[in-house]
């Protein structure tokens, strides 16, 4: 599957959409991804996404913060 390119800001306001689906999530937001110098074994050239909670403990936003940065890895890719 190719990855649609998306900017950085393009990218971010899609994941925090993604996670304004989930009850719970209003007090934490995605604030920035780390780029790769290059693709990695799977063709993404973005990892992990920065993350502020604010009153949200890590252990119950960190499973979905992970689902949806796992599953936008699969999608997409940064300009």
């Amino acid at each position: 599957m190719e990855r649609k390119e998306l900017s950085e800001e393009e990218l971010l306001m899609l994941l925090n959409e993604e996670l304004a689906n989930h009850n719970d999530m209003s007090k934490v937001s995605f604030t920035s991804m780390e780029r790769l110098s290059r693709p990695d074994s799977t063709g993404c050239n973005w990892s992990r996404a920065q993350v502020r909670s604010r009153g949200v403990r890590h252990y119950l936003s960190a499973p979905i913060t992970g689902q949806i940065v796992s599953e936008a890895r699969k999608k997409y890719n940064v300009k």
